[in-house]
């Protein structure tokens, strides 16, 4: 079977190959809600009326190739709707809130996590602190999961690395301050590693990728850490449903990315890409996951833990082997 990179190319070439890709791509998200017991049509509508994206691991497994089984199904719903979701769920959808806790890393942009119970079946409903679903997205840990899904379609905002299960650590930093986001929370952690474990590859940047990513420049290329984005720019991907929805403008209806009412400006932060002492990487104890320190070059000392090198520190590639 072809992989996603694959069926994207050959959608390229005609209009049957596009058709039918768009059109699995529909199956495959169809299936994937069904697997968390959401009736595919109805959901869709409920998502319509109610502005609300799917969001986490299953649009970045049907995007990498349907090959791993996400545990949750992430929704993420305007803080205006939340009654409306929670009555959506519980009367009608008929799944029972299971607990409520307070978001992880992302409290700027997400008020709180209700969790909905059907049988085994587990759906999170991210509550956004404003009107735009999208903006939690993409504030997330890496860009392996700055991807989501609406009735109109899917949006990929890193197609080029997320497609090839590659993915940039999102940084959240800011012209050299402390890192807004805390990479020690034990959640934050079990997600790399979680994502790691199903064969994605994280980086600080995308220096080491020069087969996918050519000619960077600072500030411009659009995986670039510092360049800054938008949900409107040329780099994203957007793949849209074949459906349609009674009383919606068919030229909204080919929108994947909300509506024009929703902007979303995003940078990855970190550091100049092409500065080689920075920053190295070190792993910690699950084996593929990165971890930001800084280095006092002059000295050979990890600042963070003060343990010298004396010129046996690993090297990125010694660590890439293990």
């Amino acid at each position: 079977m072809l992989g996603p990179w694959s069926m994207l190319n050959f959608s390229l070439t005609c209009r049957t190959y596009n058709s039918a890709f768009k059109s699995h791509m529909l199956s495959i998200t169809y299936q994937s809600m069904n697997r968390f017991e959401l009736p595919p049509e109805r959901f869709m509508r409920i998502m319509l009326a109610t502005s609300s994206i799917i969001a986490g691991s299953v649009p970045a497994n049907i995007l990498s190739g349907n090959n791993f089984l996400p545990r949750d199904l992430d929704v993420i719903t305007p803080s205006s709707r939340e009654d409306s979701m929670r009555n959506i769920f519980t009367d009608e959808l008929g799944f029972t809130l299971h607990g409520s806790t307070a978001p992880v890393g992302l409290q700027d942009t997400t008020r709180i996590v209700h969790t909905y119970k059907k049988h085994d079946k587990s759906v999170r409903v991210w509550i956004a602190s404003g009107e735009n679903p999208s903006v939690p997205v993409m504030l997330t840990t890496s860009t392996f999961v700055m991807n989501f899904i609406s009735p109109f379609g899917i949006y990929c905002a890193y197609p080029r690395l997320t497609l090839l299960k590659r993915a940039i650590i999102n940084h959240f930093t800011d012209e050299g301050h402390d890192s807004r986001f805390d990479f020690t929370y034990r959640r934050v952690n079990e997600t790399f590693e979680k994502y790691a474990e199903r064969g994605v590859k994280f980086e600080v940047n995308d220096r080491n990728w020069s087969d996918t990513v050519r000619n960077h420049i600072c500030y411009v290329s659009s995986t670039c850490t510092r360049t800054t984005r938008n949900l409107y720019d040329t780099w994203g991907m957007q793949i849209p449903f074949p459906v349609i929805y009674p009383g919606v403008q068919p030229v909204v209806a080919k929108n994947t990315r909300l509506d024009s009412a929703h902007t979303t400006i995003w940078s990855l932060g970190g550091d100049y890409c092409d500065d080689p002492v920075l920053y190295h990487r070190a792993f910690s104890q699950s084996k593929n996951l990165y971890v930001r320190t800084p280095v006092d070059e002059d000295l050979g000392t990890d600042t963070d833990s003060g343990e010298e090198c004396d010129g046996e520190c690993e090297s990125d590639e010694d660590a890439e082997q293990e």
